[in-house]
């Protein structure tokens, strides 16, 4: 499936049988496409640094989704990766496995839960778009000793209040600017996970054992 039928059938959805559930405030087509699916897939097109994690990382975990973003352009730029949506809502869940299911996008798994419950115990990379701060987002990333992982945000121009802080376990990696097609330029920040030994919550279920489906 290209990006353009998606876009439509999308709005088909939107249009019919999830009509009234305020998956996404952006509702024309050319606004989705741009700002949703170019926004959400640009980055993975363009940089070099997220190119070469790609090569090495089977997974893609995409947290807070919503209404699909950047799951599903993700799940379909991707389609030889695991992309696996957390989110804690749990008619937006329902909405997009609905969409899933009848899109036929196998390769997308989704998990409804907190990302603080969980553990990610596989090699991965994480996409956050439009849902918080860097800071408090990094601190609800718990990764086993034995993982590799990098957490992709998506932001517009204004993000240098939020990189001043700092985390032992995170080590910021590229920031990487782009424009979408009404010149409007936005940016991702990617960062990686520096090792801190074992995991001191014992609470936490592995994000292996969460996904069933």
């Amino acid at each position: 499936m290209n990006l353009d039928i998606f876009t439509d059938k999308y709005l088909d959805f939107l249009n019919g049988p999830l009509k009234g559930l305020n998956l996404t405030r952006i509702l024309g087509r050319e606004d989705i496409f741009n700002k949703q699916i170019l926004d959400s897939i640009l980055p993975i097109r363009q940089s070099a640094a997220i190119a070469s994690i790609l090569e090495s990382r089977d997974t893609i975990i995409d947290v807070g989704f919503g209404g699909g973003f950047p799951l599903f352009p993700l799940a379909i730029e991707l389609i030889g990766k695991r992309v696996i949506g957390i989110e804690s809502i749990g008619k937006k869940v329902n909405a997009c496995r609905l969409i899933r299911d009848s899109l036929q996008l196998s390769n997308v798994r989704l998990v409804n839960s907190r990302l603080e419950k969980i553990l990610i115990d596989s090699d991965a990379l994480i996409t956050f778009k439009a849902v918080g701060l860097i800071q408090d987002l990094l601190d609800f990333v718990h990764v086993a000793p034995s993982c590799n992982v990098s957490v992709l945000f998506y932001k517009g121009p204004s993000y240098k209040d939020e990189i001043s802080f700092q985390n032992p376990s995170w080590r910021l990696a590229e920031i990487f600017e782009y424009k979408l097609p009404d010149n409007s330029v936005r940016s991702t920040l990617l960062y990686d996970n520096v090792p801190r030994g074992t995991i001191k919550n014992k609470n936490l279920v592995k994000l292996s054992e969460l996904i069933l489906e």
